[in-house]
């Protein structure tokens, strides 16, 4: 997802440098944690370099789960973050498809929409306390799975997107940052170029609607 969000700013000739620092499986606090290389990794590229955005993401479920925890971190995170000039985003996750084992495992919730506005309310809740932005991913997943675009944007296992999910999360993160449509962008990576237009609208209808 971040290099397609690299070549959508690149294809509508906005300069930028993206810079990833992930860790599959791994919570927000252990990305985070300054005894291991991504920690140490992490706080150095924030005290080292001034930034325009930095885009937090924990783990799915944690919103649901784990809210308190993913707040504790954000406030340690918050600090660095505004020391390296950066205004902070939430990326808003989304709610896996409606065969993942999650409706099993939480009695809170029963079907998508109802994981949605979990995650989406502990998300604005954080975005308030920081003054950050939110980058509305998941609320645009969920409009995805009750329109009639017929666009699968999860891979089988109902929680990991595929390139059309990753498409529409850069696209929702581009509009995020630059407040401004990533419609009519050119590029449209391995989509074609229908499949490109409406991500690219359902992306402008979540993040511009009123």
């Amino acid at each position: 997802m971040p290099n397609i969000f690299r070549k959508l700013c690149k294809s509508s000739g906005q300069n930028v440098i993206v810079r990833s620092l992930t860790n599959p499986g791994h919570s927000l606090k252990n990305t985070s944690n300054p005894t291991t290389a991504n920690g140490r990794k992490l706080y150095r590229l924030l005290r080292m370099q001034r930034w325009d955005y930095v885009i937090l993401q924990d783990r799915r479920y944690y919103p649901i789960s784990k809210p308190q925890r993913m707040k504790r971190t954000i406030r340690k995170l918050a600090p660095y973050i505004q020391a390296s000039g950066a205004k902070m985003v939430l990326y808003q996750t989304w709610a896996p498809g409606k065969w993942h084992n999650d409706y099993n495992r939480y009695d809170s919730v029963s079907n998508r929409s109802d994981y949605q506005s979990i995650l989406n309310r502990t998300i604005a809740e954080i975005a308030e306390e920081h003054n950050a932005l939110v980058a509305p991913v998941g609320t645009a997943f969920l409009l995805c799975s009750h329109s009639s675009y017929g666009i699968k944007l999860l891979m089988g296992d109902y929680s990991h997107p595929t390139v059309e999910g990753s498409y529409l999360a850069a696209c929702v993160i581009y509009n995020t940052v630059f407040s401004r449509s990533s419609m009519g962008i050119p590029y449209t990576g391995t989509l074609d170029v229908m499949t490109a237009f409406k991500l690219q609208k359902l992306a402008e209808t979540v993040c511009f609607a009123s």
